[in-house]
């Protein structure tokens, strides 16, 4: 099956679908090292879509899509669920096509799912309470509209209440902010670009001063913002590299005032996962080699689940 994890109540949560029924796994100690450290419980009789698992509002719950391109809200209705009956679904909203670009993420306790479609719409669908229960939940709108000639990641990120979707197309690398916590039209966003000729699949790290971004490519390449709240291509450093080999990013945190990444790393992006964060005494190496890189798992093709999603299980 698909694995699927997150921290619920300080104990790790892992959610096993795409067999012939899903079930649940709950750590009974701080740090699990055995089968024996989980308790198994059934969250489904029948089969669920490869998926992701977020706690929301205090409850776990996951999203997952289907054959038809239905994405599916499946929630816990208690806090401590043992069998199907404590689990319920319904549909969030359809992607119309396969391969749309996605991201999810939660924003103070909504849920919000953020995607590009194929006439190049950025669209967001946000829940409309903390519990969402029914389709009619949910509220869809057009944050901007694209090239739609190329499309190559996205990402909703919480600041403060407001979502801000990271995204690149053609017009290459944009920042777009909610001017409201709960925005409904193309108005309540304000949207710049801050490099218009990097394509690179681009993670979003909010930072204790500001914000960090880092892009796949060749070099992979990372700049902060110089203002708190970012509204131009002025308001970004100057892009330094991280590594020049070809990796797809997965996932990054602020650690002890520093940012750490992770990313896939391979002559076809999948041989393995690395860490890469700046040492405490950088040096000016234009080649990016102050940033140390420790080896998690190499020459391993590890799961990609997150990677349409944009979260970073191993980080986070």
């Amino acid at each position: 099956g698909f694995p699927a994890s997150t921290v619920y109540g300080g104990r790790m949560a892992v959610l096993v679908a795409g067999g012939p029924t899903a079930a649940l796994f709950r750590a009974n100690v701080a740090r699990p090292r055995l089968a024996s450290d989980y308790t198994e419980s059934l969250v489904s009789a029948s089969s669920l879509h490869r998926g992701e698992l977020f706690v929301v509002g205090g409850r776990l719950v996951f999203v997952h899509g289907d054959a038809s391109h239905d994405l599916h809200y499946v929630a816990a209705t208690v806090a401590e669920p043992t069998g199907p009956a404590d689990w319920r679904s319904h549909v969030i909203v359809n992607l119309v096509s396969p391969g749309v670009e996605r991201a999810f993420g939660v924003v103070g306790d909504r849920f919000m799912v953020a995607y590009m479609n194929a006439a190049g719409a950025l669209r967001l669908t946000r829940a409309t309470t903390a519990t969402p229960s029914s389709p009619g939940d949910w509220e869809t709108h057009t944050v901007t509209m694209t090239s739609g000639a190329y499309s190559l990641g996205v990402q909703v990120v919480d600041e403060g209440g407001r979502p801000v979707i990271v995204f690149a197309t053609d017009d290459g690398l944009s920042f777009a902010r909610a001017t409201t916590p709960t925005p409904a039209a193309s108005s309540d966003w304000a949207i710049h670009v801050v490099d218009a000729g990097n394509y690179g699949r681009a993670l979003a790290m909010r930072l204790t001063t500001g914000w960090g971004l880092f892009t796949s490519g060749d070099p992979a390449e990372y700049r902060t913002s110089t203002a708190a709240i970012p509204a131009a291509t002025s308001d970004w450093s100057a892009p330094e590299p991280v590594t020049y080999a070809p990796v797809v990013v997965e996932g990054g945190i602020e650690h002890m005032g520093r940012p750490w990444v992770a990313w896939y790393e391979g002559p076809d992006a999948e041989s393995g996962t690395f860490v890469a964060r700046p040492p405490d005494a950088p040096l000016p190496d234009p080649r990016g080699l102050y940033w140390a890189r420790e080896a998690l798992q190499s020459d391993v093709v590890l799961s990609r689940g997150s990677y349409f999603g944009g979260r970073a299980p191993y980080l986070l």
